[in-house]
């Protein structure tokens, strides 16, 4: 057997293995090469788009996992070393680090992925070979969609809690109160009744009515004839 024939043999089981270790990678992974073609596409990303490898192995559309209409993804700008068009395509929509040369990782959204769209960490590297030359790209996608929501719940939370509060009127202090009329002297140095003051001053409201003992002041007659 010729050294180029073993070398041969050599890279077909190097690539066999290296396959088997990616399929069996649990975060959805893929890899294009210079010309933008897929040519790993693991299980993890069929799980995660409803896409088969066999229907996007070398094919370069892969964007239609991602979008409706064409737009690069982020493995794609990375191949090209178009830093300045990630910082535009991707820097809004998400989580922002430093721009690398050689990696990039944002946050976003992609609204037709699942039955509700999906938020993910989207993370790429340029692979190169042994020269330093750019040869394909990796991009790995974390499914963050249940974090994001509860986040989003929580912050929500916190809103309506804020609100709660914002509208809760509490009474402090001493209040000084009218020992005969029992009326409330207020900030103004002005005299009022106390329900006007509780009014303004707290969320109770009052209902009318009169106790029995007042009663019994204000109608004596009715309290005679009832014995």
């Amino acid at each position: 057997m010729n050294k180029r024939l073993k070398q041969h043999r050599h890279l077909l089981e190097d690539h066999r293995i290296l396959q088997g270790l990616l399929h069996s990678f649990a975060i959805p992974t893929y890899i294009i090469d210079k010309q933008h073609r897929v040519i790993h596409w693991n299980r993890a990303m069929e799980a995660l788009t409803g896409i088969a490898a066999a229907k996007i192995l070398d094919k370069t559309d892969h964007w239609r996992a991602f979008y409706r209409t064409h737009h690069p993804c982020l493995i794609d700008l990375l191949v090209d070393g178009k830093l300045v068009e990630i910082e535009t395509l991707y820097g809004p929509g998400g989580t922002m680090p430093e721009v690398l040369e050689d990696a990039h990782e944002f946050v976003g959204y992609y609204p037709g992925l699942g039955d509700e769209g999906k938020w993910l960490r989207v993370t790429a590297s340029v692979l190169r070979d042994d020269q330093g030359q750019v040869i394909g790209a990796v991009e790995t996608m974390e499914d963050i969609t249940e974090h994001k929501r509860a986040d989003e719940e929580r912050e929500s939370l916190v809103v309506e809690l804020q609100n709660a509060l914002a509208k809760i009127k509490t009474l402090k202090g001493l209040l000084p109160i009218c020992a005969s009329c029992k009326k409330i002297r207020n900030d103004k140095g002005y005299w009022e009744q106390i329900e006007n003051y509780l009014h303004d001053h707290s969320e109770a409201e009052f209902s009318h009515g009169i106790c029995p003992e007042c009663a019994k002041k204000l109608y004596p007659k009715y309290y005679r004839s009832k014995k």
